[in-house]
């Protein structure tokens, strides 16, 4: 089994007792074992780390990363300038293109 640590952003709850909640996956995991302690699910995880590559796979994965962080920023903005005002305040702004695509960073999101 697997799984991600998530970071609750923002929750509503209605008054049916129904919810939303809006999560960002933080970082992945691989579940050792489980089980239950004082009626809570428990896990012992590992997690996991993407494997780094090198040489003309990293050529590659920069040239794709670039290639698909352009895509995204021309699509977004096509957008009708509401449209992209609804996104920036429920996401924030678009990240600045990575330099190292393969350096795992910890975004630090302003909370609203």
């Amino acid at each position: 089994d697997y799984g991600s640590i998530l970071e609750i952003r923002n929750m509503e709850v209605f008054g049916d007792g129904s919810s939303v909640v809006d999560c960002v996956g933080k970082r992945r995991f691989k579940v050792l074992q489980h089980g239950k302690c004082d009626g809570y699910n428990t896990a012992d995880i590992e997690y996991i780390e993407d494997k780094k590559v090198h040489g003309e796979a990293s050529e590659y994965l920069t040239i794709l990363h670039n290639a698909v962080y352009d895509q995204a920023h021309t699509w977004f903005n096509t957008l009708k300038s509401s449209l992209r005002v609804r996104i920036i305040h429920h996401f924030g702004p678009m990240p600045a293109k990575e330099p190292d695509p393969q350096v795992r960073r910890t975004s630090q999101r302003a909370q609203k």
